[in-house]
């Protein structure tokens, strides 16, 4: 997230390229090209809300770019400081506690939304290969041996969806029935 650039965003087609990391090891926090794994980058839909989560973003940058001037380092960051430098994850992560503590619910790490979210996703009855491919894992394993967890209960609502099908087809009026 703290490398994206708006390059990598396509409002047109509703797509996030996720092609570039920062790498805070580095002494100028620099923005690499390339992810930490071959699956790492890849391109992730979104849907409508987030794009207008994203153009308030960029009226929000641009604002920084006025206010700070000349002053302003321009990476093109989606995610930038007010002066346009990368944020240094751990004062991301201070403004994210500040953020939990007001709000009042249970603190948890950044990561941990990452968790929450694919947890959720996976519990809605989400396609896990489309899934998997939106967290950048390298197969589905991957995916089902972190969220297997939360699935109890769903073979039982995938059968009745699939009695529910068979049982309303074409394929129940067949000769080939099962009755």
């Amino acid at each position: 997230m703290l490398g994206l650039t708006w390059d990598e965003v396509d409002f047109e087609n509703n797509i996030i390229q996720v092609v570039r990391t920062l790498d805070n090891e580095a002494e100028d926090q620099a923005i690499t090209v390339g992810t930490k794994t071959t699956a790492g980058t890849r391109a992730i839909e979104i849907d409508d809300e987030i794009v207008e989560v994203l153009q308030a973003q960029k009226r929000i940058v641009e604002k920084y770019k006025d206010a700070a001037g000349e002053l302003y380092q321009d990476h093109n960051l989606v995610c930038p400081t007010s002066i346009g430098t990368p944020w240094n994850p751990s004062n991301l992560r201070r403004s994210l506690y500040r953020i939990i503590h007001k709000a009042g619910v249970t603190r948890v790490k950044f990561h941990e939304l990452r968790h929450s979210h694919a947890s959720i996703s996976v519990k809605s009855g989400a396609n896990i290969k489309a899934l998997s491919t939106k967290l950048g894992h390298s197969s589905i394993r991957v995916t089902l041996d972190m969220y297997s967890h939360v699935i109890p209960g769903m073979q039982r609502e995938g059968l009745a969806k699939f009695r529910d099908e068979i049982n309303n087809s074409t394929f129940a009026e067949s000769k080939w029935s099962l009755q």
